[in-house]
């Protein structure tokens, strides 16, 4: 009976305590979001603002996607923390979200980026992208001192008719960055993955040396069959002029300090007739002095000498500031010839463009 008694009660806690398992499996934390398919999730009107930090934070809220932010590195480029930004989009995926934030936090000459490691988004600076898992560099030659190398630059690189596949896996290998060739676009442009480069540089950066490369390789072709190196969504991507410009991108600048004028206002004029005069108009009743005022009550746009209107000036600002971005890649890059465009959204400076575009106006505005 005893017997009888504790098998029951044993069944009867094991029926009790399977919901409980159940329960604590369904508990069970969801796997990890990995963060090359998170940065591709398609948002609905985004919008962030407030410091750079804040920024992060809620692009990662938004993609649910966990950020790590390299900031000693982000910080030599002059960037803080507490930078402000403020970006706005109809549509955008997660990762385009984020390119917006770091591009308008970013300093100039110094771009930021990302790249994605497991369930990780990693914020850096892009020579870092480039450089990432970098093996160590070979180690100088003899009467040669590595003090004199900058830091993150190749104390000596030496191409000898090497392949352009060989020359590429080189790269890929020694910056550990996440590289893409298209070599479909380049092949288009009669350049394979036998074309041979030979170049021999001291002393150069990891974006300088595919410079150097890519224009070795693209010779005397124009811009739109020369190759070009770019960091999107975290790859480095290695195509064609043609190729890259397929693929659009819209970016947030604020220019108020570029279309701040100062208004003309106008003051007393110095007669110097008067001034001449000296004392003798002290002794006549005539009125006046050492200041012609006759025409400070008539300070507007339509005086004799055709001053401009506060109004005027900063529409000639708006208008010469979108002429030099348009010009300096050329009028072919923007509609109606070509897929670009750039509207003023008050202080505001929104530019669609393609990547062979914002390539170009690197190259162009922000130096090479």
């Amino acid at each position: 009976m005893n017997r009888t008694v504790w098998v029951l009660w044993v069944c009867v806690g094991m029926l009790c305590a399977a919901p409980a398992v159940r329960a604590a499996e369904g508990e069970k934390a969801a796997p990890p979001v990995v963060a090359a398919e998170a940065v591709k999730v398609s948002l609905t009107s985004p919008a962030v603002a407030g410091t750079l930090k804040d920024a992060l934070d809620q692009v990662a809220k938004l993609g649910k996607v966990r950020i790590v932010v390299d900031w000693e590195s982000i910080h030599d480029t002059g960037v803080k923390d507490d930078v402000r930004v403020a970006v706005k989009a109809p549509k955008a995926t997660v990762g385009q979200l984020l390119e917006l934030v770091l591009t308008q936090a970013a300093a100039k000459g110094h771009p930021l980026a990302y790249y994605t490691e497991d369930d990780a988004v990693i914020v850096t600076t892009q020579r870092r992208v480039l450089l990432r898992n970098r093996v160590p560099a070979p180690a100088a030659r003899a009467g040669e001192t590595r003090a004199s190398a900058r830091p993150g630059a190749f104390p000596k690189i030496n191409f000898e008719a090497l392949e352009a596949k060989d020359v590429f896996r080189f790269l890929q290998e020694i910056s550990g960055a996440n590289m893409h060739v298209n070599w479909k676009a380049l092949e288009a442009s009669g350049i394979t993955r036998q074309t041979e480069v030979t170049l021999q540089v001291r002393n150069v950066t990891m974006e300088r040396l595919l410079d150097l490369v890519t224009d070795e390789i693209s010779q005397t072709r124009d811009k739109y069959a020369r190759v070009y190196w770019v960091v999107d969504q975290g790859v480095v991507e290695i195509s064609t002029g043609q190729a890259l410009d397929t693929t659009l991108r819209t970016r947030t600048f604020d220019v108020a300090d570029l279309l701040m004028v100062a208004p003309d206002f106008k003051g007393p004029r110095m007669d110097l007739n008067k001034a001449a005069v000296g004392t003798d108009n002290q002794n006549n009743n005539t009125s006046g002095g050492l200041f012609d005022t006759t025409n400070n009550t008539n300070n507007k746009s339509s005086d004799p000498e055709g001053t401009e209107t506060t109004a005027e000036l900063r529409n000639r600002a708006r208008d010469n500031l979108i002429g030099i971005i348009k010009q300096s890649i050329g009028e072919d890059m923007w509609q109606p010839q070509g897929k670009g465009a750039i509207i003023l959204h008050g202080k505001q400076l929104v530019i669609s463009q393609t990547l062979l575009g914002w390539k170009l106006m690197e190259r162009s505005l922000g130096g090479r």
